[in-house]
């Protein structure tokens, strides 16, 4: 294969990794404030107030979106909001699954057209 073709797949590759890294972010601020998501409906204002300064919520957008491309190079997704634990953990537990489904999902489509 030649140097710029590879060049050529790698920077397509970062810039849909970049496409989807922001996509995942966009969605997330869309969703709602998370701080009124998760702590129950009579939380008092001081309290969501602390908690959205502990995860960076209350930063700018453009802030809190650097800060999320560089811990996302780094390799860090962060702290669950769910349940607290690495990001990156919870992901890491549900490939197999993942991978089992994508297999069982592959051998079954070329069963069927097969």
């Amino acid at each position: 294969m030649r140097p710029g073709l590879v060049a050529g797949k790698v920077a397509r590759a970062l810039l849909t990794l970049l496409i989807c890294v922001t996509v995942v972010f966009v969605v997330l601020r869309v969703s709602g404030d998370p701080a009124l998501t998760l702590l129950p409906d009579d939380t008092a204002a001081d309290v969501r107030e602390e908690y959205r300064q502990r995860w960076g919520l209350d930063r700018s957008l453009g802030e809190q979106y650097a800060r999320y491309l560089g811990a996302v190079a780094a390799g860090d997704l962060g702290i669950s909001f769910a349940d607290g634990r690495p990001a990156l953990t919870v992901v890491a537990e549900r490939i197999p699954n993942t991978l089992l489904l994508g297999a069982s999902v592959r051998s079954w489509s070329s069963t069927a057209t097969g």
